[in-house]
């Protein structure tokens, strides 16, 4: 059976040493609910977001040879970490270790991007901050170990979605979420930390590398 979200939530539920599974179904699916629920709401206004552990959506800033113009474009990498313990394979364009990206360059080079911040999660779900870290922390472990067990499957991650086929995987941005940034003028606004910071100009300096997949469905 291919894993979902609810799969995961269950499965992790039933894991030893969980003494109310009851009450942990509801804190892991309102755990992962919030989450996504902060991820979409920063990403659509054109922040970029990490998920712990796993990898961030980000923008990279191009200029649009068809407009003449600078513009944003969404994507996905997923960390180098997550790929070994996981077993996973992924596109190229998505393997941190590939654009030589990691945590630090990520901020340093694709923002704006936010950390995620527990507290606001935890106030979206109505719990403590300490439970939501240690939820998907949990359900993060149960993941790896079906992608690593050969298991295929998808998650929803609000801005994406996660798919797994014999060990081969990726993250695919979902259509609405495309349109809406589109729509609502995000990937027309280039934008930079000192852009956010600041009251000064910048110039677009990022090209995107030749053969680059861009996350769409």
């Amino acid at each position: 059976m291919p894993f979902t979200t609810k799969s995961i939530v269950h499965e992790t539920m039933m894991a030893p040493g969980v003494e109310n599974r009851q009450h942990a179904f509801g804190v892991f699916m309102d755990t992962f609910n919030a989450m996504r629920n902060y991820f979409l709401e920063h990403y659509e206004k054109g922040i970029g977001m990490f998920i712990p552990s796993l990898g961030a959506f980000f923008f990279d800033n191009i200029h649009d040879t068809r407009t003449d113009r600078p513009a944003r474009i969404p994507r996905f990498v997923f960390l180098s970490h997550f790929l070994t313990r996981s077993g996973l394979q992924c596109p190229k364009d998505q393997n941190a270790d590939t654009l030589n990206l990691n945590m630090g360059s990520l901020f340093e080079t694709k923002g704006p991007m936010h950390r995620i911040n527990w507290t606001t999660v935890a106030g979206k779900a109505g719990l403590t901050p300490a439970d939501c870290k240690e939820a998907w922390d949990l359900l993060l472990k149960t993941l790896q170990s079906n992608i690593l067990s050969g298991v295929d499957g998808s998650i929803d991650f609000g801005i994406g979605t996660f798919t797994t086929n014999n060990f081969r995987g990726g993250m695919k941005l979902k259509k609405w979420v495309q349109a809406d940034l589109c729509n609502n003028g995000t990937l027309g606004v280039v934008k930079t930390n000192q852009a956010m910071t600041t009251l000064g100009t910048f110039r677009v300096t990022e090209q995107l590398p030749r053969g680059t997949t861009i996350i769409r469905k």
